[in-house]
């Protein structure tokens, strides 16, 4: 079922407010990211929302990603996208991403299932996958 602002269904009128106003594309720097970018973008752009765009690593051990990262960030400079750098202070990258969105209200997590890991994904299990079982 689509629910569009304004719009009755069977649950009552949406409202507004009760879409996401808040979107964050987490990014690790991989060729992922600008499809998280642009697919983040793309949506904001139809309701109406803000789009942050966000990394999360530890400052001595992620600097290439960090890097990385941050050229996707560059790409998000025409369409107003804000870029936000977390110094990892959570024991995992989830749990950073996580801390981030529970301070943004009506937000929701954009990101790939696919990044810098590889092959680590599937042994050790990824970010995203901690990501919804944790949310």
């Amino acid at each position: 079922m689509t629910v569009e602002p304004g719009v009755s269904n069977k649950s009552g009128t949406a409202q507004r407010d009760d879409f996401y106003r808040n979107l964050i594309a987490a990014v690790d720097g991989s060729e992922f990211s600008v499809h998280v970018l642009r697919a983040a973008a793309t949506i904001a752009d139809v309701i109406d929302a803000d789009v942050t765009l966000l990394t999360a690593g530890s400052a001595g051990v992620d600097l290439p990603h960090v890097a990385a990262a941050i050229e996707t960030a560059n790409l998000a400079e025409p369409l107003d996208i804000e870029f936000v750098g977390i110094d990892k202070a959570h024991p995992s990258t989830a749990d950073a991403i996580l801390g981030y969105a529970a301070n943004v209200d009506n937000s929701i997590i954009f990101m790939g299932s696919h990044g810098r890991s590889g092959l680590l994904t599937v042994l050790l299990g990824s970010v995203s996958g901690e990501i919804i079982e944790k949310s």
